[in-house]
């Protein structure tokens, strides 16, 4: 017996990094025996609600750098060196940059990882918020294809 439905497992497998609308769609789908368009929608929920964070990571990393020196230089490190290696090639591909960010199943890439990015850019969140969604089902579509792809071949 588990405490949390499936729908609502799935949803919290979307938000959690690394693991994200990755891992949560080929767990709701193989692990809970959810639809795949269940476990689509729910994965695809709590990724999206990630994508919330980008206007509070200003505000984070303002009462961190204010508060102890290390953090600022940090920061400040991270964010003039990602800006001064990728700012060109962003400029130029900002939205379909965000949407590939996500929509590539590859490590370090989802909705974390977009959100990040463009709060280091300094897209605002009614922006970026389409583009990241954009991206997250384009992933999820990969993913229902992939996890039927292999139940087939394993016969599940």
């Amino acid at each position: 017996m588990t405490i949390l439905s499936p729908e609502i497992t799935t949803l919290l497998l979307g938000m959690v990094p690394l693991i994200e609308l990755r891992g949560a769609i080929p767990y709701g789908i193989v692990v809970l025996n959810l639809p795949s368009h269940v476990a689509f929608f729910y994965a695809l929920a709590g990724n999206l609600l990630v994508v919330l964070v980008i206007p509070f990571l200003g505000v984070v990393s303002s009462f961190l750098s204010k508060r102890w020196y290390l953090w600022n230089r940090l920061f400040a490190w991270v964010f003039e060196r990602t800006r001064k290696n990728h700012h060109g090639k962003f400029r130029t591909y900002r939205d379909l940059a965000l949407i590939l960010i996500v929509a590539l199943p590859l490590p370090l890439t989802g909705a974390w990882t977009a959100s990040l990015a463009s709060f280091l850019f300094g897209i605002p969140l009614q922006k970026a918020l389409p583009l990241i969604a954009m991206g997250l089902c384009l992933a999820g579509f990969i993913m229902i294809l992939l996890v039927g792809g292999f139940s087939r071949i394993i016969g599940v």
